[in-house]
């Protein structure tokens, strides 16, 4: 899933990543390659043209890298998302309800890539700029225009935020009809120790099984 930093210069010679952002692209990739596993406490955040109020949820959020990400939502969602490189599958233990459906061949859930993969391998279908030089803080923003024809009738624009360590923390997915649906990483641990069941994707027997799962970030995210 990684790819060399060597293949940068090659990256940015097809000027897809805005004068003087490949020193801070070169050092975020750095800095994620050095990640295996990651927990954090998420928001997720929607605001959709058809409901009056933006819909906001919390949890706990594992990654293991590459092989899988998860979400527990906090108990009132009584949901779990996992993700991983064959699968997308969501439990409400409430209900007692499931989702499962396969990952297609080269489609990629747009949360995992943004968090997993290098920056630099992005800009084979985005290109990227920056959003706010400002440094009051330490973070920084980036913005990623997607440039084929087909990403552009999902995607309008991404925003990321870096913080002072170079990891990215917030990810903001506009669409071309302006619903944003949004990720929100706080309390950030790289590497600690994750258990191996953590990531486990099996499904009670008494469960009623779909296969219609709404990804993270909403419609659309996955390309």
């Amino acid at each position: 899933m990684m790819i060399q930093l060597l293949l940068l210069g090659f990256a940015w010679a097809d000027q897809r990543i805005d004068p003087g952002l490949e020193a801070l692209v070169a050092r975020i990739d750095e800095v994620n390659s050095q990640i295996t596993t990651l927990k954090a406490d998420f928001t997720q955040r929607k605001e959709i043209s058809l409901l009056t109020e933006p819909m906001e949820k919390t949890g706990a959020f594992f990654l293991d890298k590459p092989n899988a990400m998860k979400f527990e939502f906090d108990p009132e969602s009584e949901l779990v998302l996992l993700i991983n490189q064959e699968e997308m599958v969501s439990i409400s233990h409430k209900d007692k309800r499931a989702e499962r459906i396969e990952m297609p061949k080269r489609k990629s859930d747009l949360t995992k890539m943004l968090i997993t993969e290098q920056l630099h391998n992005l800009l084979k279908v985005f290109s990227i700029g920056r959003v706010d030089q400002t440094k009051t803080t330490g973070d920084q923003q980036l913005v990623l225009y997607p440039e084929r024809r087909k990403l552009k009738k999902k995607i309008d624009e991404i925003r990321i935020w870096v913080n002072e360590d170079y990891l990215i923390y917030r990810i903001k997915v506009t669409s071309p009809d302006g619903d944003t649906f949004e990720l929100h990483l706080a309390n950030i641990v790289v590497n600690p120790e994750l258990d191996a069941n953590l990531f486990d994707t099996a499904i009670p027997e008494d469960y009623e099984i779909g296969d219609r799962l709404e990804f993270i970030l909403g419609p659309n995210s996955g390309f």
